[in-house]
């Protein structure tokens, strides 16, 4: 696969993870609501470890870098990489890492950690 389906998965990636993050404050993690786009994130973050071998998505001044590219596009991804980029912020948290193999499991914990809004 190309450097263009990496792009294209990245951006995949970034708005998946931000509209979980705001799933997961309104429903439980074990609700349907929540699972099945649980699941579409971890196919997209097998697609990005099959194409590069790792996921990781690092903030900076405003701006998100996944696997060291910068994640732009349309207006419905700026307020994802925007959103994603404060709640990084709020968490004092400069980015992470996702190294194979991750669980489902181990997905949805970090997704309820990152959710919590203490």
């Amino acid at each position: 696969m190309s450097e263009t389906s990496a792009i294209r998965h990245g951006r995949e990636f970034v708005l998946q993870l931000f509209m979980l993050l705001k799933t997961a404050r309104v429903h439980e993690l074990g609700n349907d609501a929540f699972e099945k786009p649980l699941s579409a994130l971890m196919q997209t973050i097998d697609n990005l470890v099959a194409l590069e071998g790792r996921v990781a998505l690092r903030a900076l001044e405003g701006n998100l870098y996944l696997n060291e590219r910068r994640v732009k596009g349309d207006p419905m991804l700026k307020a994802a990489v925007e959103g994603l980029a404060e709640e990084f912020a709020a968490r004092v948290v400069g980015g992470f890492s996702i190294v194979p193999p991750v669980s489902r499991n181990d997905l949805r914990r970090f997704v309820a950690l990152l959710s919590t809004t203490d």
